[in-house]
């Protein structure tokens, strides 16, 4: 199976998952809830090196430009969301120690 983040959609419903998770977890005053989409873009992004390096077919006109994108996005989604984690992990710390 293969998730196509080029998908205007995908990327959409992607971004407005882990800004809830975001904004759920500042509320809740809980890093770990920010942490979630952390995790659950590394392991879209190893299924993409791993689809990538043994050349799983899919049905588009360049794959391997198709997995490049996809890893890029990937990667900067993760990025991002581990940023926010770390953000909201100062606040919290910041929070419990007063």
């Amino acid at each position: 199976m293969f998730i196509n983040m080029l998908n205007p959609w995908s990327l959409f419903i992607a971004l407005f998952v882990t800004i809830g998770f975001i904004y759920i977890g500042k509320g809740a005053k809980n890093s770990y809830l920010a942490l979630m989409p952390v995790v659950a873009y590394l392991l879209i992004l190893v299924i993409h090196i791993i689809q990538y390096m043994f050349n799983m077919p899919i049905q588009v006109e360049n794959p391997s430009q198709t997995y490049f994108q996809c890893i890029l996005i990937d990667g900067i989604l993760l990025y991002s969301s581990y940023i926010s984690y770390l953000w909201l992990n100062e606040t919290e710390g910041k929070i419990k120690k007063k």
